[in-house]
């Protein structure tokens, strides 16, 4: 009897102590007493353990291509017919373009691959690699930023208001042209719901006959655009509702305040003080080193605008929220020469 309480014994030590390792785990703190080879230390446990140490390559997906850890970190290599995407994960390509459908777009081999590049009222499907067309619909908005010393050098517009009187803003920054509403197939949308008469009398707005009506708009708001808008002074805010403004999602008041808002929070202080700087220093700016300046100083897509050797406006490109547009057509150094030059007053 006793010979058999002892063996008895013995097998429920030995379950006990082999049902304790679950061939997963060492019940000890493995903070204190570290863990043996194979095993890694849990800390993400309340009370950490040692638990085997599973391949980085177990669960991590390499998508058209085989894993292999180098430094104890899963990395991709790719089958012949893939390369990385920018996640690090093997994507399959196409290398010729004897059987690539782009759609609204064309094929070019570059690097022994097959890509899409597409017209500029298309962009590139994620899922299919294809270039499907936009809907043509109001899709962004241009904001024309003047720099007024060099318009007002123009002699054909020097004798005007607003160059003979220019705002104090208007010295030392960029200053309000005009908000433009364009469509994703670059197209500018104009006169909305605008009668006949109004859009005649438009395309003459700055004869005293052929006036447009006054902007409905708050005193403040009136005040802060004949700041930001020294056209005012001939009607250009009148012209800009008119032709423009009537196109976008805003009341007067709104499209007016969206625009000062813009000039006054949105264009880069270092632009405005590099611009102002060569003009009262007579400096010649370097067309690469503002685009460079302008990129880092903002994430908008934009483009000069020259004329005579002399930088008139910069124009920036905005989507309206939620918006998909394909940008890769603009050429940020516009009509501008290598160097070029701004006026001062």
């Amino acid at each position: 009897m006793r010979y058999y309480a002892k063996i008895f014994i013995f097998l429920t030590l030995s379950v006990l102590f082999l049902g304790c390792d679950d061939s997963n785990s060492i019940e000890k703190n493995c903070i204190d007493n570290g863990c043996e080879d194979g095993y890694v230390c849990d800390i993400s446990l309340a009370e950490p353990i040692c638990v085997i140490k599973t391949s980085p390559c177990e669960n991590y997906n390499c998508g058209e291509g085989d894993c292999f850890v180098v430094d104890e970190k899963a990395t991709c290599s790719c089958k012949s017919n893939a390369k990385l995407d920018e996640n690090g994960v093997c994507v399959f390509i196409i290398t010729s373009c004897e059987t690539y459908d782009c759609g609204a777009g064309s094929c070019n081999v570059k690097d022994d691959e097959a890509v899409c590049v597409c017209q500029p009222t298309a962009l590139l499907d994620d899922e299919t690699y294809q270039c499907i067309t936009l809907p043509k619909e109001y899709a962004y908005n241009i904001y024309a930023m003047s720099w007024h010393a060099t318009f007002c050098s123009d002699p054909s517009f020097s004798g005007l208001p607003e160059c003979q009187n220019p705002s104090e803003t208007s010295k030392t920054k960029l200053i309000l042209h005009g908000m433009w509403p364009v469509n994703s197939h670059h197209a500018s949308i104009y006169y909305c719901n605008v009668s006949d008469d109004l859009i005649a009398r438009d395309k003459k707005y700055w004869l005293p006959e052929y006036r447009l009506p006054e902007p409905e708009i708050s005193q403040e708001t009136a005040e802060a655009i004949l700041e930001w808008m020294p056209g005012t002074q001939s009607d250009l805010d009148r012209h800009e509702w008119t032709k423009h403004g009537t196109c976008s999602t805003f009341t007067q008041e709104e499209y007016y305040l969206n625009m000062i808002d813009f000039a006054q929070n949105r264009v880069p202080t270092e632009l405005n003080e590099t611009l102002n700087s060569a003009g009262e220093n007579k400096t010649v700016i370097n067309r690469d080193e503002l685009i460079e300046l302008i990129q880092n100083s903002c994430n908008m897509v934009f483009k000069l605008d020259c004329s005579n050797g002399q930088l008139v406006e910069v124009q920036f490109l905005v989507p309206l929220d939620g918006k998909k547009i394909n940008f890769s057509y603009i050429n940020a150094q516009g009509d501008c020469g290598s160097t070029f030059t701004v006026s001062h007053f």
